[in-house]
């Protein structure tokens, strides 16, 4: 999000300073039919799982309802494989700058990092068969940002977004596809691009057909988020509340590939950002509702602590998971089992 810190440091990209027209048809996953949800106490989303959530920097899973929170240790930008047991992250450089590396969660806690070139890479997400892992990279040669992909294993690495036109094109907002055989990045801030593993533009949608009249502002440190059925996308955007002369804050919002407007999945007093699918099409996203601070209080003073987990399935209510949540990195429904995991995904 550009405006709560949590822990990112991306630079903000401002996009179209247009409104949210929350009144717009709404998509839903896996229904088709479903209206924004508000901050309600209680709600029929299955709300039993495995969080991972940071405080900070510090990587905690915790089963829910009611389990006692495990640190796992502490990483920059950390992302957990999608069967529970590695951990990707940003890693400093012995000479400066940034790289990428990993661990295991469930063996000995030993970090390598994976080599790849140039000294400014970051932000790795797994891949949903969890083989690979798509990162920012900064590319020398155009100067600018690219989308990569990088295998954690083998170390193979190539940057994977179409080659910029000119020294303004940019590949942010990474996210892969529901296939791991593809991956999707915003271009400039005009385009919403997937390309194949190899670089091959797959398709290309105008991002304001995409969004048709949401934007207020997109922050590079959103990612794309894209359903398990590949019929959806999700992000956290700065979109027009309620609240039309106070702070703006961010909203999700869900926008179904085949085409239509799309939909808010946060009411006027519930905000959130930074949204991931989980297997049974629900969405967990960090965010706080009207009355967790004071209503004076805006994004630059905002609280530490004050946050929290919410997941929703699009209907009118979404659930409230867990307090005290910088970033969630993701929802694992089902019950846990004895080795803390959910034993169903």
């Amino acid at each position: 999000m550009g405006k709560v810190s949590v822990g990112l440091g991306a630079v903000r990209l401002l996009i179209a300073g247009i409104a949210l027209n929350v009144a717009a048809a709404r998509a839903a996953e896996p229904s088709s039919a479903a209206a924004a949800p508000s901050a309600a106490s209680s709600s029929p989303v299955n709300s039993t799982g495995v969080l991972y959530f940071l405080r900070g920097t510090t990587l905690w899973r915790q089963c829910l309802p009611g389990g006692r929170a495990s640190r796992l240790g502490a990483w920059l930008d950390p992302d957990v494989s999608p069967d529970g047991t590695q951990v990707a992250y940003t890693a400093s450089l012995p000479h400066g700058g940034r790289g990428i590396g990993f661990g295991s969660l469930t063996g000995p806690a030993a970090n390598k990092r994976i080599p790849v070139p140039g000294t400014n890479t970051y932000g790795p997400r797994w891949s949903p068969d969890g083989l690979r892992l798509l990162v920012n990279h900064w590319d020398e040669h155009y100067n600018n940002w690219r989308a990569a992909v990088v295998s954690p294993t083998q170390g193979q690495f190539a940057i994977v977004s179409v080659a910029p036109a000119h020294s303004d094109d940019t590949a942010y907002n990474l996210g892969w596809d529901a296939s791991s055989a593809s991956v999707w990045y915003v271009a400039d801030g005009a385009a919403v691009v997937r390309v194949d593993l190899a670089g091959h533009e797959l398709q290309r949608m105008d991002y304001h057909k995409v969004f048709p009249e949401p934007i207020r502002g997109l922050s590079s440190a959103e990612t794309l988020e894209f359903s398990r059925s590949g019929m959806y996308m999700a992000v956290g955007i700065e979109a027009t509340t309620a609240h039309e002369h106070g702070p703006l804050w961010p909203s999700i919002v869900v926008a179904p590939l085949a085409g239509g407007p799309p939909a808010l999945w946060t009411a006027p007093n519930l905000h959130g950002w930074s949204p991931r699918w989980a297997s049974d099409g629900t969405l967990v996203f960090v965010g706080f509702a009207d009355g967790d601070v004071p209503a004076s209080v805006g994004p630059e003073d905002f609280p530490r602590g004050k946050t929290s987990a919410w997941l929703t399935d699009g209907s009118r209510r979404a659930v409230r998971l867990l307090r005290n949540v910088d970033t969630v990195i993701g929802w694992r429904p089902g019950a846990c089992g004895p080795s803390g995991g959910a034993s169903a995904h």
